[in-house]
């Protein structure tokens, strides 16, 4: 499992800015809050979001492996 996590501003109004973006599946979906628990790697660097994500105004992503 990989998936991409970051805020999304014009998602703010809605109630769910936060989206979970699945790397293997590449589906996404909103929500208010996200957890996951158990073994994984967390990565997260400024200016790390591609180039889909950066449109939308994410400059930085959390990146989860498990």
């Amino acid at each position: 499992m990989h998936k991409m996590i970051y805020y999304c501003k014009e998602y703010k109004h809605t109630g769910k800015p936060i989206v979970v973006y699945n790397c293997d599946t590449k589906r996404s979906y909103t929500t208010n809050k996200f957890n996951i628990t158990g073994d994984m790697k967390v990565s997260m660097v400024f200016n790390n979001s591609p180039t889909s994500i950066k449109r939308r105004g994410a400059t930085t992503v959390l990146e989860v492996w498990k």
